[in-house]
């Protein structure tokens, strides 16, 4: 996995509910099984700085590397428009072994709304 591959999101919109789904894929460019992996998604101004919203994961197909990734609206609603953030999701296997991906924290920008 620590070589693998992760799409992910690369904008999320100030106050709105943002739900994402990504797959995650081994070295070998296979899904990886993430059954019986625990997932976290943390939002940071900087790939060291303090929380800023943490999303939900939920495993939708963990067999075929499948999770969704949810930001409520009020939670988007505290990151500022037309910034750009960092993110990044904890993975911890069944040995309690924890690495991070992608490599480096993938950056996000923040977008603002024109309807309100």
């Amino acid at each position: 996995m620590e070589g693998g591959n992760l799409i992910l999101m690369r904008y999320i919109t100030r106050g709105n509910d943002e739900i994402f789904i990504a797959k995650v894929y081994d070295e070998q460019g296979n899904p990886k099984d993430l059954t019986n992996y625990t997932i976290r998604c943390e939002i940071k101004e900087a790939p060291e700085g303090a929380d800023l919203i943490s999303g939900v994961v939920t495993k939708t197909n963990p067999s075929q590397g499948e999770i969704q990734i949810a930001f409520s609206a009020a939670d988007t609603a505290k990151l500022q428009a037309n910034k750009q953030y960092y993110m990044d999701l904890e993975f911890t296997d069944p040995n309690g072994k924890k690495f991070n991906y992608p490599k480096p924290p993938e950056p996000v920008m923040v977008l603002g709304r024109v309807t309100d």
